[in-house]
Protein backbone atom coordinates (compact mmCIF):
# COMPACT_ATOMS: atom_id res chain seq x y z
CA UNK A 1 0.00 0.00 0.00
CA UNK A 2 1.57 3.40 -0.82
CA UNK A 3 2.04 5.79 1.90
CA UNK A 4 -0.30 9.42 1.41
CA UNK A 5 2.02 11.37 2.65
CA UNK A 6 5.64 12.19 3.06
CA UNK A 7 7.34 11.71 6.55
CA UNK A 8 8.16 15.67 5.89
CA UNK A 9 4.82 16.13 4.97
CA UNK A 10 3.47 14.60 8.53
CA UNK A 11 5.44 16.58 10.33
CA UNK A 12 4.93 20.08 8.77
CA UNK A 13 0.81 19.20 9.18
CA UNK A 14 1.56 18.30 12.79
CA UNK A 15 3.83 21.58 13.18
CA UNK A 16 0.71 23.59 11.67
CA UNK A 17 -1.40 21.79 14.52
CA UNK A 18 1.61 22.49 17.26
CA UNK A 19 1.02 26.32 15.89
CA UNK A 20 -2.86 26.39 16.81
CA UNK A 21 -4.66 25.10 13.71
CA UNK A 22 -7.95 22.97 14.90
CA UNK A 23 -6.90 19.43 14.46
CA UNK A 24 -10.44 18.94 13.09
CA UNK A 25 -9.88 21.66 10.29
CA UNK A 26 -6.46 19.98 9.32
CA UNK A 27 -8.28 16.57 9.31
CA UNK A 28 -10.43 18.04 6.66
CA UNK A 29 -7.90 19.96 4.75
CA UNK A 30 -5.96 16.85 4.15
CA UNK A 31 -8.68 14.76 4.24
CA UNK A 32 -7.73 12.22 6.63
CA UNK A 33 -9.60 10.97 9.79
CA UNK A 34 -9.05 12.45 13.34
CA UNK A 35 -8.19 8.74 14.44
CA UNK A 36 -5.18 8.86 11.95
CA UNK A 37 -3.90 12.08 12.69
CA UNK A 38 -3.62 11.21 16.32
CA UNK A 39 -1.86 7.84 15.45
CA UNK A 40 0.55 10.02 13.42
CA UNK A 41 1.12 12.65 16.32
CA UNK A 42 1.98 9.45 18.65
CA UNK A 43 4.73 8.42 15.87
CA UNK A 44 6.15 11.49 14.59
CA UNK A 45 4.87 14.14 16.89
CA UNK A 46 8.30 15.13 18.91
CA UNK A 47 10.08 15.57 15.03
CA UNK A 48 11.14 18.01 13.06
CA UNK A 49 11.87 18.09 9.15
CA UNK A 50 15.58 17.61 10.12
CA UNK A 51 15.09 14.67 11.99
CA UNK A 52 13.21 13.08 9.21
CA UNK A 53 15.89 13.52 6.66
CA UNK A 54 18.40 12.27 9.26
CA UNK A 55 16.29 9.09 9.64
CA UNK A 56 16.16 8.41 5.86
CA UNK A 57 19.66 8.83 5.68
CA UNK A 58 20.48 6.31 8.67
CA UNK A 59 17.84 3.56 7.01
CA UNK A 60 19.64 4.58 3.51
CA UNK A 61 22.88 3.16 4.38
CA UNK A 62 21.76 0.39 6.72
CA UNK A 63 19.83 -1.21 3.06
CA UNK A 64 22.89 -0.66 1.14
Amino acid sequence: MKKRFSPEQVVRILNTAGIGAKNSNLCRKYGVSEQTFYNLRTQCGDMSIGDVRKMKALEGKTAN
